[in-house]
């Protein structure tokens, strides 16, 4: 009756002890017993070696296949380990790939009871290895702000990203580049942070300082005689952020004129116009 017990139990094999395993219950018992010992808990990205040891009673050559229930979180280094008749136990490597998780492995050899070992890998934050945040910029200026992370579980492309460009304004675009307009000048902490799919998270901070742009008038005669003319020269200091048109006008046409208007092209950084002396003595601006 034993022998027929057995003989049912060897011809279901795998089968059964994944039924089993997924039931929750204990698998039939082998003729002898594994213990297995080593650390319940890794980070991820390092391993751990744990000691497999043979039952006493059994005196040899003991093969035991080493399982993982979920081999992209944890997994073994070998598949199949060898407890020589000379030794009461071997070790085996574990590894810890992805974070978060509570991992099932499971020993196995036709003569012995069916053993699982718990692993739980903890989660590591990712690391910011660049920042790309601007130190200064203009009001209306479109300004590139930029990320890279690592993370050491296997797959990067699961990483996060949210920037907070301190005005209230908040992007969770996910790219080599992010862009921001500040609407008003002004010193603005931006943070970036970037989160894992297993929560962990890692932020940098820096300050921002955003400036009106103006314009400068430079070159021109500050007195001329009527009927003569001076030229000054306008220059934007800022950023080129298309044509920029100029009004102008004079306080006293009387006593000067000046164009309506001019305009500093996207391509350059100065115009120039003229002013015209047309009744002294006066004051125009």
């Amino acid at each position: 009756m034993m022998k027929q017990r057995q003989m049912r139990s060897r011809l279901l094999g795998p089968l059964s002890m994944v039924l089993l395993l997924v039931a929750g219950l204990t698998p039939a018992s082998g003729q002898y017993a594994f213990n297995v010992t080593g650390p319940q808990t890794i980070i991820e990205g390092s391993s751990t070696t744990w000691r497999v040891y043979r039952d006493s009673a059994d005196a040899s050559n003991v093969w035991v296949t080493v399982t993982s229930l979920s081999p992209a979180k944890a997994e073994p280094l070998e598949a199949l380990i060898l407890i020589s008749s000379n030794d009461s136990y071997t070790a085996v490597q574990i590894n810890g790939w992805d974070g978060g998780s509570t991992n099932s492995i499971v020993f196995s050899n036709a003569n012995y009871a069916v053993k699982t070992n718990l692993l739980m890998v903890n989660n590591l934050n990712p690391t910011i290895m660049t920042t790309n945040i601007p130190a200064t910029g203009w009001v209306g200026e479109s300004l590139a702000f930029g990320v890279t992370a690592d993370d050491v579980s296997a797959d990067d492309s699961t990483l996060t990203n949210t920037w907070n460009f301190g005005d209230g304004s908040v992007s969770n675009l996910t790219g080599a580049s992010v862009y921001h307009a500040y609407a008003s000048a002004g010193s603005f902490p931006v943070t970036v942070t970037v989160k894992d799919k297993d929560g962990g998270s890692a932020s940098h901070s820096q300050a921002i300082n955003i400036n009106n742009p103006y314009l400068i008038l430079s070159d021109g005669a500050d007195t001329i005689y009527e009927g003569t003319t001076t030229t000054w020269t306008v220059s934007r200091n800022g950023p080129s952020m298309g044509l920029l048109s100029i009004s102008l006008n004079s306080s006293s046409p009387t006593n000067a004129t000046v164009p309506g208007s001019c305009g500093i092209a996207t391509s350059q950084v100065s115009t120039t116009f003229t002013v015209t002396g047309v009744d002294g003595p006066g004051t125009s601006i």
